[in-house]
């Protein structure tokens, strides 16, 4: 994964928080005197090279969409600080900052029952299905040639870690991107911050096509 420049870091924030958007739309998020369109197109454009962002068209315009989800960059961004400075070991981060009393035993002790607790938590398949049609109301579906992917629900197989199996037409149509968006909005939704998510995704009528751990 590039790095950011801290202007681009601001305007995929913008695509984190609200979702897709037209780029004459990210000039409402400025106040006065606020940056010349041509300047965040340039911006929108270098960061979809840097494949962070993708788009659909929409007559003579382009809708942008994040295909980086913003836990993917901290995920990222935390892994090169760990890399350089910690060794690649991750214990010797955790062990650095109880060390320096940046966390303490107690809040230590907390997030491993949270991270329990999550991976053996289920979601209800009604209640997950409303979740996803926020999701797909939110941002569409990816489509090809016309055809657009149908997400026809969404069940919970297990735990530990939590499981899901999404049924839909058509897997090439199921792009990692958007995978990466569902799986973040199971996260954000039901409070899985601290537990792998796995998604199985069927076709209807055949069996498992793929699974991802995130």
């Amino acid at each position: 994964m590039k790095m950011l420049t801290a202007k681009e870091e601001e305007i995929m924030g913008y695509f984190w928080e609200k979702g897709p958007l037209f780029v004459k739309q990210l000039l409402d998020f400025y106040d006065e005197p606020r940056p010349h369109f041509n300047t965040l197109s340039t911006i929108v454009r270098g960061l979809e090279e840097k494949g962070f962002l993708s788009h659909e068209v929409f007559g003579n315009t382009y809708q942008y969409y994040a295909v980086v989800s913003c836990d993917d960059f901290k995920k990222k961004t935390l892994k090169g600080v760990i890399s350089k400075y910690f060794n690649n070991s991750y214990l010797g981060a955790v062990s650095s900052l109880v060390k320096e009393e940046e966390i303490s035993l107690d809040e230590l002790k907390q997030l491993i029952r949270d991270v329990d607790s999550q991976n053996g938590a289920r979601v209800p398949t009604g209640v997950l299905n409303e979740m996803l049609a926020r999701a797909t109301a939110r941002m569409q579906p990816p489509s090809d040639k016309g055809r657009r992917l149908k997400i026809f629900y969404l069940t919970q197989a297990s735990t530990r870690p939590p499981t899901f199996v999404a049924f839909v037409n058509s897997k090439q149509l199921f792009h990692f991107s958007y995978q990466r968006y569902l799986i973040n909005q199971i996260r954000e939704n039901f409070g899985l911050e601290h537990t792998p998510i796995r998604l199985v995704i069927r076709e209807r009528g055949t069996g498992s096509v793929g699974a991802k751990d995130v």
